[in-house]
């Protein structure tokens, strides 16, 4: 299948959508928004349809990532936090984290 855009947008985070958005209210423009993420609600199931399910995955420590939606950044040693290692969330899904 081929498709054809006006504009593609990289990046599906608060910035690239409000992009998008501002592209898109013209009717004879065409955007597609290209995001590196997997569809969360299909790799996530029970995650994504249970209320407190938002809240995994967003912790401090560096096994609270999910590869699927998040890039997976960890900080180095921070003096300030006795040395530990920190998760930093960054998602690679719409809207960002």
């Amino acid at each position: 299948m081929e498709a054809t855009y006006d504009f593609i947008v990289v990046g599906g985070g608060t910035a690239g959508l409000t992009l998008a958005s501002r592209l898109s209210e013209d009717s004879e423009t065409s955007v597609a928004v290209v995001e590196a993420g997997t569809y969360y609600q299909i790799t996530n199931p029970l995650l994504s349809s249970t209320p407190s399910g938002a809240a995994a995955f967003v912790g401090s420590s560096p096994e609270d990532i999910n590869v699927g939606v998040d890039w997976g950044f960890v900080t180095v040693p921070q003096p300030g936090a006795n040395n530990r290692e920190l998760h930093y969330a960054r998602g690679k899904c719409l809207g960002g984290r």
